[in-house]
């Protein structure tokens, strides 16, 4: 009783360390698309450019060097002096909002990148799920064709088929057995590829049943909601700082202010008398001017650069909304008309074949319809799942 019981709990253990180890194995779409946002390198490196925005930001408040120079205008004796330039108020006051702005940028770069990382991600873990649903309907045809294949060179050389039907059977299968070792090529290649742009590190791994995507409910021909796009927050932050840049040119038309001190004179003079003061105009207006120009031309630029990627968006999502539409219907057709008649296609060859009523070459011609019905209801559903991936993407969803 007790060896029973002993194998019984080995037996439970090992099921459950396999369960286990499975369950590790196992990528789901939200933990590659994680993944990917914590490893990829173009995340990695914007998150740098973030921290180095914020790292100068805390430099923004930033003087000039202070001068320490020894002197004697009196021709009696050196003495040490010093000196600090200063520029007028508003400047600084620029700057630091100026670098607050660039910070603010920076994650603007960060969101895009993320959505179109994440895109990417999904796209290809699309594009395995798809080639792993292939795989399962090649292996199926790849032993039905295999068997059928012996059965017509038995039939053959019995002379209850010509040769030509029997050429057409072996052309088949091979047809097929190509397409399958070649989907495996595929689907290392692509498991390579998501491993790779993802940083995650496993020799093997599962991935979600191909399934159709549901469609969220404010999926429709509205481009109001592209606003929401990284992109268009992107260029509309770099409208903000073209702004901040200019007012910063405007800026330096103001004079700045030093302040000096020099421990020279006799004894008894008036410590004040000691003190330097004065202020650094700028006199070569023309260069000042063509920077405060040049500032506004970037803001017109900005503004351009802005209108530009809302255009292109828009367009892009009339293009990809009229690609959805034309997917969904299509695979609509598939749901409910197609696949209905792969099975009837198939059923009744098998059944006509059987009872004599149609030749073999006939049942090889009903078997491939129905196959190929099923392949392009595969090929339905994937396109259908990308257009709902590009939606949501120029959606910045």
């Amino acid at each position: 009783m007790n060896k029973v019981l002993n194998y019984f709990f080995f037996f439970s253990l090992v099921l459950l360390t396999q369960e286990q180890v499975l369950a590790q194995l196992f990528l789901s779409k939200s933990a590659v698309v994680d993944s990917a946002y914590k490893n990829n390198p173009s995340i990695l490196s914007s998150l740098k450019q973030v921290e180095r925005q914020q790292a100068l930001k805390k430099g923004s408040l930033m003087f000039d060097k202070t001068e320490l120079w020894v002197e004697a205008p009196t021709a009696l004796h050196f003495s040490v002096g010093v000196q600090q330039y200063f520029s007028f108020p508003n400047i600084y006051s620029n700057e630091i909002k100026l670098q607050k702005e660039n910070v603010k940028l920076a994650e603007k770069e960060l969101e895009v990148n993320k959505n179109t990382l994440g895109k990417n991600v999904e796209s290809l873990y699309l594009q395995i799920q798809f080639s792993i649903k292939r795989l399962s309907y090649l292996k199926y045809q790849d032993s039905l064709y295999a068997k059928l294949s012996i059965t017509a060179e038995k039939r053959y050389s019995a002379g209850e088929i010509e040769y030509l039907e029997k050429l057409l059977e072996e052309t088949k299968y091979n047809e097929v057995n190509n397409q399958l070792l070649q989907q495996y090529k595929e689907i290392e290649s692509l498991e390579e590829q998501l491993l790779l742009i993802t940083g995650i590190t496993v020799d093997t791994f599962g991935v979600e049943e191909l399934k159709k995507y549901e469609v969220p409910g404010y999926l429709r021909k509205d481009t109001s909601y592209l606003t929401r796009n990284p992109m268009v927050g992107y260029y509309t932050q770099n409208r903000i700082i073209s702004q901040r840049l200019l007012r910063s040119h405007y800026g330096a038309l103001f004079p700045n202010i030093f302040v000096g001190y020099l421990n020279q004179g006799f004894a008894n003079s008036e410590t004040l008398y000691r003190f330097r003061f004065g202020i650094a105009i700028p006199l070569w207006i023309p260069s000042y001017t063509a920077r405060i120009k040049a500032a506004r031309i970037g803001i017109n630029v900005a503004s351009l650069q802005y209108q530009s990627v809302v255009n292109n968006l828009r367009v892009e999502y009339y293009k990809a909304y009229s690609g959805f539409e034309k997917n969904r219907l299509n695979l609509q057709y598939y749901e409910e008309r197609a696949m209905k008649q792969s099975d009837e296609i198939f059923k009744a060859s098998t059944r006509l074949f059987n009872t004599g009523e149609i030749s073999y070459f006939n049942y090889l011609i009903g078997l491939s319809k129905s196959m190929e019905i099923k392949m392009q209801f595969l090929q339905a559903l994937k396109d259908f799942n990308q257009s709902v991936i590009e939606l949501k993407y120029l959606r910045g969803e």
